[in-house]
């Protein structure tokens, strides 16, 4: 499993560089961040495009139907990503050498706008999950909106890191 230093880095917990250029476990840190961006754009495909125009091949469409497809097919997807992820990790590690994975995970650690991103689209998914709980709906069709809803919020966020950045 990924290490500490790099869950702390991932939450934004301060650490310093000497901590941040030690990888203890690059290729299950490098399986992690892949397989969570394969978990994303699942998310993505299915909550914005495949829901929707599923539900609009469905007689009867309203706006309840729209948003219940969209959960459905964002779980669904998010899921396959969930999957797809450790076996494209596994393709990937062939073609590098310790080295490359290392440096990769090393950049990724550095990538303060990405990170913001992922920090987002996690929360997302725990926040949509509670709702769904609370709610009584099903937590994976929440979650997946919720992953959604914190890409946004993270993208959003980033810019303006991107920005600052750019004013230093």
């Amino acid at each position: 499993m990924a290490s500490s230093t790099w869950l702390k880095s991932f939450w934004g917990i301060s650490v310093d560089d000497d901590e941040l250029q030690h990888i203890s476990q690059p290729i299950s840190e490098y399986g992690v961040h892949v397989t969570l961006r394969y978990v994303q754009a699942g998310s993505v495909l299915g909550v914005g495009i495949l829901g929707p125009l599923m539900a609009l091949c469905e007689p009867g469409v309203n706006v309840i139907s729209v948003a219940r497809m969209a959960g459905k097919c964002g779980k669904t997807a998010a899921l396959f990503g969930f999957v797809l992820g450790p076996v494209v990790t596994m393709f990937n590690v062939r073609n590098m050498n310790m080295e490359q994975i290392t440096e990769t995970c090393y950049h990724y650690r550095y990538h303060q706008p990405q990170l913001i991103v992922d920090r987002m689209s996690v929360a997302g998914l725990g926040i949509g999950s509670l709702i769904g709980k609370l709610a009584g709906g099903n937590i994976g069709y929440f979650g997946a909106i919720g992953i959604v809803g914190g890409l946004i919020v993270g993208e959003y966020l980033s810019l303006s890191e991107n920005d600052n950045q750019l004013k230093i």
